[in-house]
């Protein structure tokens, strides 16, 4: 990983205290994204996954509920930092 000034501007992962790479950014918006109130066919879209069992796996960090509702709720997109039916 390049040592340039562009690397200060990224967040500390949570995990191990390292700088987060793309991947983790790429992760955190999918599960934040399906928190939101955002629907796992829509994030396949969004993702460029062409099965669906890769996008499950961000099920695992949902609650009950929220897996639930991201598997069977409303299939519109989802603004981040909306809460379903308030868009």
């Amino acid at each position: 990983m390049s040592t340039g000034p562009w690397r200060n501007w990224l967040p500390t992962c949570p995990r191990g205290g390292g700088i987060c790479r793309c991947h983790h950014l790429r992760h955190r918006f999918a599960v934040e994204y399906l928190r939101a109130g955002g629907n796992i066919y829509q994030l396949q879209k969004i993702l460029g996954h062409s099965s669906i069992k890769t996008t499950e796996i961000y099920l695992n960090y949902l609650t009950p509920d929220e897996a639930f509702q991201a598997q069977h709720g409303d299939r519109e997109i989802v603004k981040l930092g909306t809460q379903v039916g308030t868009q």
